[in-house]
């Protein structure tokens, strides 16, 4: 990448070298694993970079110099990766970059980066705004809610969506609900049962409204003439709420060594392939000598829920 300065480019991969020619900013990386979604990205950024446990996290801010977020975003990363490499194997990518993003409420997981929304950054701040016309205060208080599970959401991808890859729109649960499931787990490791309850409680809350619209793997092909909110709604509920639900119930029944045992020979399996709920399934078998074909076909291809 080649960009103007005073921009900063960043890019997938391990940095073969960061230079200045010029008026201009280069960056070259390298790719060592097949990925899907690379991105390039440059802009107004500063940025610091500290190795942990063998990966250069760099934290990047958006027009203005932020050390305090720069450090708390560190060690929080830090922290979840760590605790997924127990679960899940080795991070994926020796460098991890954390951008913030101009905007409010959202991330994003492109391989070896996160887009992240400036709450993250400041989550006292921002301008005050009105909920239900009721109560004020600032935006980013309002959107920093759960933000160390949307840090822990977007950092699993890198392990479900990129070591495992969906092979297609319908097989998404493989990213969305397991990168779900594993930020509950950490949320569970970091603040309790209680945390974990309380996230598995919404899941139940918001599968309601989509649990008898289509099964998980049609999540993308809901389609709901003039009302794309309930359309949108749908797919959040089968994807991000369903799909958790499923994983949380084979964890109950399984137990923790049995299902994070499950987990980590998964992802090492089908390292830098495409995975399959079909594979799930085969593997499941193989690992516990019962059948889960049942279990799947009422639960993700059909439209029923697991009973607690």
């Amino acid at each position: 990448m080649r960009v103007k300065k005073p921009y900063v480019p960043f890019a997938p991969g391990t940095t073969v070298r960061r230079a200045v020619e010029g008026d201009d900013n280069l960056l070259e990386t390298k790719v060592e694993n097949p990925i899907q979604f690379a991105v390039v990205l440059a802009g107004d950024y500063t940025y610091k970079e500290e190795v942990r446990n063998g990966v250069t996290i760099r934290v990047a801010t958006y027009a203005l110099k932020n050390d305090r977020a720069i450090k708390q975003l560190t060690g929080l990363a830090a922290g979840i990766i760590d605790f997924y490499k127990d679960f899940l194997g080795p991070f994926p990518f020796s460098e991890f970059n954390i951008l913030e993003i101009d905007d409010y409420g959202f991330g994003q997981a492109p391989p070896g980066i996160m887009f992240i929304t400036k709450e993250a950054f400041n989550p006292l701040g921002g301008n005050d705004v009105s909920l239900d016309g009721v109560a004020s205060q600032p935006e980013n208080q309002i959107y920093s809610r759960g933000i160390n599970e949307r840090f822990a959401h977007e950092i699993a991808h890198q392990y479900w969506g990129y070591v495992v890859s969906p092979p297609d729109d319908d097989e998404e649960w493989l990213a969305e609900s397991f990168a779900e499931y594993c930020a509950a787990l950490f949320m569970k490791a970091g603040k309790g049962d209680g945390e974990y309850k309380m996230i598995v409680s919404h899941w139940k809350g918001e599968t309601r409204f989509a649990i008898d619209k289509a099964p998980i793997p049609l999540a993308n092909r809901v389609y709901v003439a003039n009302d794309f909110r309930s359309q949108f709604f749908i797919r959040v509920g089968l994807l991000y709420n369903k799909g958790p639900l499923l994983l949380y119930a084979l964890h109950k029944e399984l137990g923790d060594q049995t299902f994070l045992t499950f987990l980590k020979s998964y992802q090492k399996s089908f390292r830098w392939k495409f995975g399959s709920t079909k594979s799930i399934v085969a593997f499941l078998q193989f690992l516990t000598k019962k059948d889960y074909g049942p279990f799947f076909d009422e639960n993700y291809w059909g439209t029923g829920m697991p009973k607690d």
